[in-house]
């Protein structure tokens, strides 16, 4: 049942059919732009149909990028013209900001041109809509600055294809004046304030912002200068062109040849009709001085052009395309490093660096993911983790000269860890949960690789797939893509904790370079060979990358303290020269291409949670305290106080916990406290999983604060408290296997008589995670998540004889198992559906079929025994870990020409 948003309350995720933002209930998605998610909704007060465009909840608090949200507002309701979207109001509710738009059924001009190069007369049409909308903006005093062919709708044409029906009788829509701004009055007089560009934005980093898609646009825009009118008119003879030869002005494999022959290159007319090449000559002069001055003028240089319909298009059927199309808007970044070298060659020219943005929806995942992404080698794609269909997390690839994204569906890692490509750049490689997958981007096809965890991998052009070590103890093993099995090609000592994990291939294919961490030891990074030896020590960090400039030597690439480090690398006696010198400050994750590419991230965001309760239809009652960055939950037996945990500032700590109750009060508990807690039967003390001298014990603590913390018992390794039977005689927890990871986890026992013999003993173990265990309320059994199946799945077993049968609650995989407290259901988690499976307890165990509830807005993410749903209220009330408007998830920094910021010469 969807959530109804009330006034006061906040946008949470992805919205669902049948919210309501006032009067307007959003019916489906229609796409997603740089700076916000577009609905279908409807009017229910004037019984109509519109667009809403939500600012997406991590621009929220940014000021400039609400400004921009703003001026589109503005902008828009300036502009009232048959040919341009209208702007019908602005609507908030609570912190969601949306622009409530006309909606334009039909498919953009993009979707037509992918059919083929129109006829002439329809292309003339349309572009005569199209000047006719810009000139009502000029008079205006507004340049649109992002003109292309997915910012305009051909309204009005239905039907099952495209190709086979005329443009004549339909009406063009400008849309998108996101990136719109007032003309510069002095620039309109004459005046070249190069340098004072308001499109410029200094950074720290000394590179400069602007904005715009870079196959459309002009010179000037395109090395940072001021724009005027005259920008959108390039812009409008690079469209025309595009209509009329079914090919962009400009092409080229990455974005930097792009934007290399938009600087450099003269534009070919020679495939357009002769009918058109004067007014495109005028359009298209780099000059801006030489350029046609009006878009008024340009329909007079066609004149009156009477042509036979040339042949017609190929026919597709494009019944898919009725929505909306807003693709994501590049931001794109010049380098001003304040030095120079004229000779220095490039892999990809001599242009210089320049930087455009990913934005991107707050993915709600577990805090590593922002930092997962991976660019193909040929600069092409970039792959990242991103919010997908229906709020669920994916792994998505995008085209990154014209923006166009595909999510691959069901790509949800356990970790999200970083995906890797194949040197050709068509297959993408990464993790599922208890397998690898492969992505041909080619075919869009998905095929399983192997059942394995990895952590960085590497693939050459021979074939051969090298997987990085999940876990301590592990190498680095080849994978065979025959038959599916992998081998080592290093060899660790288990004893030191060792694991040898992101492979890095050099271009000989047989060497490459890996990271090696042990338990007393920085991590370092290691040369070795598919032909095996003893690695050899290269440089001390972690994840370094290889780089070689053509007549200037190698690299090495790392992520430190400081930034992006570059260290000269010389591969061939395998020696680094010099200190690491930082060439992008803050960067805390990056990945390169070839060619020179690279792709980076200032940090890696936060996900920010809050606890909220929700009925059994899924309805939305109210929160529980402020949001934060929380990963656990943890509600008393009475209902009254609700423990929740912050990750820790420290090496080693679970976390910090803070209590809510439900008067209003939040109080820090004591010494650090953290990861779930396990309450006492009568709510009255808590069994916590404390950081002290070195180590994780579990400790008994009062609920009010009163009187000192008691250890339970000494523990060798890390602990963590799941639940106290409801006779209060036994704490069930888990306990990471000696030397194991922090996913190799058993279930033990500890008693809660109070005998001075009390020790811990085991009640699951073996090679699978147990984890999230639970009593059942008569105490006889114990429910629990396993990996024994590979993907996560919840279980019941006897208690406390764990062999007198095992039942399999979540058929289609399942965590996060809890009772209903009157023992005649246990609920959990699919994905992020809350699911209900009636339980029989006496005389013997029994379960039903599960049965569907509600989908959780929760965070999709499966750790160990983080808690994200409570019950309570015999399984009429649920209290949810949900995610909160405040996510905030970095974009994507992606540098062009890269090498130019190298430290050579110098």
């Amino acid at each position: 049942m969807p959530v109804r948003l009330q006034s006061g309350s906040s946008l949470v995720a992805t919205l669902e059919p049948g919210v309501r933002l006032g009067p307007y209930e959003v019916q489906s998605v229609l796409g997603e732009g740089g700076m916000g998610m577009v609905y279908r909704a409807h009017d229910t007060e004037l019984h109509r149909d519109v667009a809403i465009k939500v600012l997406l909840p991590d621009v929220v608090g940014d000021p400039d990028r609400l400004a921009r949200f703003s001026r589109e507002a503005q902008v828009l309701a300036s502009l009232n013209h048959p040919n341009i979207a209208a702007i019908y109001g602005v609507t908030a509710v609570g912190s969601a900001k949306a622009l409530v738009l006309e909606l334009v059924e039909g498919p953009t001009l993009a979707d037509r041109i992918a059919e083929g190069p129109l006829p002439l007369d329809e292309a003339i049409g349309v572009a005569r809509q199209i000047a006719d909308a810009l000139d009502a903006a000029h008079s205006q005093g507004i340049v649109h600055r992002d003109l292309k062919p997915a910012n305009v709708k051909l309204k009005g044409i239905d039907g099952p294809t495209l190709g086979a029906i005329g443009f004549a009788g339909s009406t063009v829509k400008v849309l998108d004046f996101g990136l719109a701004k007032a003309i510069d009055r002095a620039t309109e007089a004459g005046v070249d304030s190069v340098g004072l560009s308001p499109t410029v934005t200094a950074r720290a980093t000394q590179l400069g912002v602007i904005l715009g898609t870079p196959a459309y646009m002009s010179p000037e825009q395109a090395s940072g200068k001021q724009v005027d009118r005259r920008t959108d008119i390039w812009a409008f003879g690079a469209v025309l062109f595009e209509m009329v030869t079914g090919r962009r002005l400009f092409e080229g494999e990455t974005i930097s040849h792009i934007l290399a022959a938009v600087l450099r290159d003269e534009p070919n007319l020679a495939a357009a009709p002769a009918e058109l090449r004067p007014l495109l000559t005028s359009c298209l002069q780099k000059d801006p001085r030489k350029r046609l001055r009006d878009i008024g003028d340009a329909m007079s240089l066609v004149g009156n052009v009477r042509v036979d319909r040339v042949a017609q298009p190929v026919v597709r059927s494009w019944s898919a395309l009725a929505g909306w199309s807003t693709a994501g808007l590049l931001v794109v970044a010049l380098a001003a490093v304040g030095w120079s070298r004229t000779d220095l060659t490039t892999v990809t020219g001599e242009a210089p660096a320049v930087r455009f943005q990913i934005e991107r929806s707050a993915p709600n995942v577990a805090a590593n993911a922002p930092t997962a992404f991976a660019l193909s080698p040929d600069g092409q794609f970039l792959a990242h983790y991103g919010l997908g269909a229906g709020g669920r997390v994916v792994v998505s690839v995008r085209t990154l000269a014209t923006g166009q994204t595909r999510e691959i569906p069901d790509s949800m890692g356990h970790n999200q860890i970083a995906p890797f490509w194949s040197m050709d750049s068509r297959y993408l490689v990464y993790p599922t949960t208890g397998a690898v997958q492969v992505f041909d981007v080619a075919t869009s096809t998905v095929r399983d690789l192997c059942a394995c965890r990895f952590q960085g991998g590497s693939w050459n052009r021979s074939g051969v797939i090298l997987l990085g070590a999940f876990r301590p103890g592990e190498p680095i093993q080849r994978l065979s893509l025959d038959d599916r099995t992998l081998r080592p090609v290093t060899s660790v000592d288990p004893t030191t904790g060792a694991r040898d994990q992101w492979p890095v291939f050099l271009p000989d294919g047989q060497r490459f370079l890996f990271t090696r961490t042990t338990t007393n030891e920085p991590a370092a990074t290691y040369l070795a060979s598919l032909d095996g030896g003893e690695p050899t020590r290269v440089a001390d960090g972690s994840r370094r990358m290889f780089f070689e400039l053509p007549g200037e030597g190698q690299w090495l690439l790392g992520i430190e303290a400081g930034g992006l480090v570059a260290q000269s690398f010389d591969a061939a006696s395998v020696r680094t020269a010099g200190e690491p010198v930082v060439v992008i400050p803050g960067a805390i994750a990056a990945s390169i291409s070839e060619n020179g590419v690279l792709a980076t991230t200032p940090s890696a965001g936060r996900a920010i949670t809050r606890p909220a309760w929700f009925s059994r239809a899924g309805q939305a009652l109210g929160y529980v305290g402020d949001p934060g960055p929380l990963y656990a939950a943890s509600l008393s037996p009475d209902g009254r106080s609700v423990v929740v945990q912050e990750p820790g500032a420290r090496q080693g700590e679970g976390g910090v916990g803070y209590m809510r109750t439900s008067t209003g009060a939040n109080r820090r508990l004591p010494n650090n406290q953290g990861a779930a807690v396990a309450w006492s039967p009568d709510s009255s003390h808590m069994i916590f999983s404390g950081f002290r001298d070195g180590r994780v014990s579990l400790y008994k603590v009062t609920a009010d604060g009163s009187g000192s913390e008691t250890r339970l018992f000494p523990s060798s390794g890390d602990v963590h408290a799941n639940d106290w039977s409801r006779d209060g005689r036994w704490v069930i927890y888990t306990s990471r296997k000696d030397q194991g990871s922090e996913l190799d986890l058993d279930l033990w026992v500890y008693p809660m008589d109070g005998r001075a013999d009390a020790r811990p003993a085991p009640y699951l173990t073996g090679p699978a995670r147990e984890a999230q265990a639970e009593f059942s309320p008569d105490g006889r059994f114990v429910a629990y998540t396993s990996t024994e199946i590979g993907a996560p799945g919840v279980y019941v077993q006897p208690f406390p004889d764990a062999s007198g049968g095992k039942w399999l609650v979540s058929p289609d995989g399942g965590v996060e198992p809890h009772w209903n407290p009157d023992g005649t259901e246990l609920f959990y988690l699919s994905g992020q559906t809350l699911m209900a499976v009636p339980v029989r307890l006496q005389p013997t165990f029994s379960l039903g079929a599960p049965v569907r509830l509600f989908d959780a807005p929760v965070m999709p993410w499966y750790v160990n025994d983080s808690d994200r749903t409570q019950v309570t209220d015999r399984g009429q009330r649920f209290l949810l870990l949900v995610n909160s408007e405040k996510n905030v998830v970095p974009p994507l920094d992606v540098v062009v020409n890269w090498p130019s910021l190298l430290p050579i010469g110098r």
